[in-house]
């Protein structure tokens, strides 16, 4: 299968194009604003770069968040949008699974990045299998239900966890998602029709009248410009 996946959640903008587990193209641009006009140009970058045309694709993988809540509209509307006009399947995959997964499955595997107030986002995986699922909470408040074990942990967060959970505990070297890994990940996932939905973790701060959540209830969204929201 052919697969175009991307990641606009954090402070970067990165997309590859993968073909039965093998990079055909990737490309990661750093930045913490600006997702939102530079997806498209990249995107089509990395499809030429591949020798492939979007008609080709099998299936689009995407972050899902959590990360800034500006970043996380801007990568799900553009595979929204990809998935419908190319009828094809979009799967998305949570940041933290992500980075946690991307140098391997083998062991204990935590996925970390900063949320507000001082928190943290994590989730974990061992050998794999997920353990503790993607959540906000504090740091101390991880390390006590990490208590006794060891591993790796990865993402915007890892220096922070490594030395709360201390000895017996390194951080992997890529704190942002790898867009390959992300594909290879999205294969495992089953394919419907549903559209991938956002891993805030928590609540906006802005609101529509009412209460209404647009990507709960079917509102069109216009993500505006990247980097403008708060991190969610």
């Amino acid at each position: 299968m052919l697969w175009l996946a991307l990641d606009t959640c954090l402070d970067q903008c990165a997309v590859a194009v993968t073909q039965e587990g093998r990079v055909r193209a990737v490309m990661r641009e750093a930045m913490r604003q600006g997702h939102a006009e530079a997806i498209a140009p990249i995107c089509d970058a990395v499809m030429r770069s591949a020798g492939t045309r979007f008609g080709q694709l099998h299936a689009i993988a995407v972050t899902s968040g959590p990360g800034s809540f500006t970043g996380v509209r801007v990568g799900l509307a553009f595979a929204r949008g990809l998935s419908a006009a190319l009828g094809i399947p979009a799967v998305g995959v949570t940041s933290l699974e992500v980075v946690a997964r991307q140098g391997g499955d083998t062991g204990l595997r935590l996925g970390v990045h900063p949320a507000a107030l001082g928190e943290i986002y994590a989730a974990a995986y061992a050998d794999g299998v997920e353990i503790l699922a993607p959540q906000r909470l504090s740091a101390p408040a991880l390390a006590a239900r990490l208590k006794g074990m060891t591993g790796v942990a990865a993402g915007m967060a890892a220096d922070r966890m490594v030395a709360e959970l201390g000895p017996g505990w390194r951080r992997e070297a890529d704190d942002l998602p790898d867009p390959a890994a992300l594909a290879r990940l999205a294969c495992t996932r089953p394919r419907t029709d549903a559209p991938p939905r956002p891993t805030y973790l928590r609540a906006p701060d802005a609101r529509l009248p009412g209460g209404i959540d647009p990507w709960k209830d079917g509102y069109p969204v216009d993500p505006g410009p990247a980097g403008a929201g708060p991190q969610g």
